[in-house]
């Protein structure tokens, strides 16, 4: 978990007139599990011993989180295309590495149509030599090896 430099966490009760600084000890950590950002700190209870917080901000509130902190605070402006950017590089990378596997995954659909070919040759030629009504394993081969090359052939 990183920890925030500038937090403050309070505590007050609802009827209470105030509130007061509780700890300035908070962490963070991006939880991709919950989809969230997990908010974590500790405050003294109420039987002297320690209470531990997380709070998740999940990640359908951040879009409207990250439009009021740029609108309050436009001197932020910076970070937030920083952010921005760091997610397009991700994206790029990934797109690249999405692509990369897709070429490798044609070549290899194209390389096993190749190798299967001759078999496919071979099987329509068996099933082709025998009489109508005693070709019936061979037609069912045949029928399989061809439905297998067009699924190959939609991946090229």
């Amino acid at each position: 978990m990183a920890n925030l430099e500038h937090a403050k966490i309070y505590r007050g009760g609802i009827t209470a007139q105030y509130i007061n600084l509780e700890t300035t000890s908070c962490s963070y950590r991006i939880d991709q599990r919950e989809k969230s950002i997990a908010f974590s700190f500790n405050i003294a209870s109420k039987g002297g011993g320690t209470t531990r917080v997380v709070l998740h901000v999940g990640k359908d509130d951040w879009a409207e989180l990250f439009k009021q902190i740029g609108s309050a605070f436009p001197d932020q402006a910076p970070a937030l295309a920083e952010a921005s950017a760091a997610a397009y590089r991700k994206t790029m990378k990934d797109l690249a590495q999405a692509r990369k596997m897709s070429d490798e995954t044609a070549k290899a659909a194209e390389e096993l149509i190749a190798d299967l070919e001759p078999v496919a040759e071979f099987v329509n030629e068996k099933y082709m030599a025998l009489p109508a009504g005693e070709d019936e394993r061979e037609e069912e081969l045949n029928n399989k090896i061809d439905s297998v090359i067009r699924k190959l052939q939609d991946i090229e």
